[in-house]
């Protein structure tokens, strides 16, 4: 449905090595998961989750970064590329094989979920390297930090329950911007 350079973009980066060591290798290709994850990153990359409206549906807005994305020069998704991997390599830093995945008291943890992935992998890039490097030193404290957010029942159900709707991907986005710069500011 949506052919050019957009989809050629969207399978390169899913099959980069950073995201497959992000991810453990471990969100399928089937059904494109690897491949909406991508664009989720792209999407909130290219339209900070500041200005994602009331009234949009997920599906429709990350539809209109695809028509973004094909309009796009190879320059400025060359950018978008180095963002995307940079992400990754900073999700890996500090999550290893537990990036973008709930985690539970008992050890367990769950399979990658695409909105932790969306709002880590975003507000990861977004730090300046120096920010990023202490995050990476402090990555004990911020993943502390987020076990305690795991218990937050709002913030349980911005990431398990619609997902698209307003609210949850304001508190989502909201919630682990507010952990990092904790962590900085400790």
């Amino acid at each position: 449905l949506y052919q050019g350079p957009a989809t050629d973009f969207l399978r390169v980066l899913a099959a980069s090595d950073e995201f497959k060591s992000a991810t453990n290798n471990s969100v399928s290709p089937m059904r494109m998961a690897d491949r909406e994850c991508v664009l989720r990153f792209l999407s909130f990359a290219m339209v900070p989750y500041q200005e994602y409206g009331r009234s949009e549906d997920l599906d429709s807005f990350l539809i209109d970064r695809m028509t973004s994305l094909n309009l796009m020069s190879s320059e400025q998704r060359v950018v978008l590329d180095n963002r995307f991997r940079k992400a990754m390599n900073r999700a890996y830093g500090v999550f290893a094989e537990k990036a973008f995945r709930k985690q539970f008291k008992s050890g367990r943890v769950g399979p990658v979920s695409k909105a932790l992935f969306e709002a880590w992998s975003v507000n990861l890039e977004r730090l300046t390297d120096d920010e990023a490097n202490t995050i990476t030193r402090r990555k004990g404290q911020l993943q502390k930090k987020f076990m305690g957010l795991l218990e937050d029942p709002a913030f349980d159900r911005a990431i398990s329950y619609s997902t698209g709707n307003y609210g949850g991907v304001q508190y989502r986005f909201s919630s682990i911007e507010r952990i990092l710069s904790e962590v900085l500011n400790d």
